[in-house]
């Protein structure tokens, strides 16, 4: 069984375990304390009965739009539902605040594009050399209007 559950500061060692396995180019530690010492910014984990975070999603808020700056799954877990479950949650805490739902995904991850379509963000630019090795990315962009 897994529930999702806002961000508590003993997490992070867990959720900085599953961004180095699912990214190319992980956000480091001081990245995430500093985004999550923001007000803006926020977080919710799935969690197992047995304490594992097994999933997350991150992202700031600066009404009408918020940025989702990332989500990730612990390889083990993914394909089981824990992405919609984060993404559910999310999208139910920003939809009375929020207009508008921007992010960010490299034009090669095609799970993660097929994902974002299921909740009904659409393409609408494309970020040329956006990662660091050059690597473009497209703009998504979901309206809650």
């Amino acid at each position: 069984m897994i529930h999702v559950r806002k961000y508590s500061e003993r997490d992070l060692e867990q959720i900085l375990k599953i961004e180095r396995s699912s990214f190319k180019f992980p956000y480091p530690m001081s990245l995430f304390k500093e985004l999550l010492s923001n007000r803006h910014t926020r977080m919710f984990v799935a969690e197992t009965v047995s304490d594992k975070i097994v999933g997350y999603i991150l992202y700031s808020i600066k009404s009408p739009k918020c940025l989702l700056i990332s989500v990730a799954v612990d390889p083990e877990y993914r394909r089981m539902g824990v992405g919609t479950m984060l993404m559910k949650a999310f999208l139910d805490d920003i939809k009375d605040v929020v207009e508008v739902v921007e992010l960010q995904v490299s034009c090669n991850n095609f799970e993660a594009i097929k994902f974002y379509y299921k909740f009904g963000f659409k393409v609408t630019g494309i970020l040329k050399g956006y990662y660091p090795d050059g690597e473009d990315a497209f703009l998504m962009v979901k309206s809650l209007n």
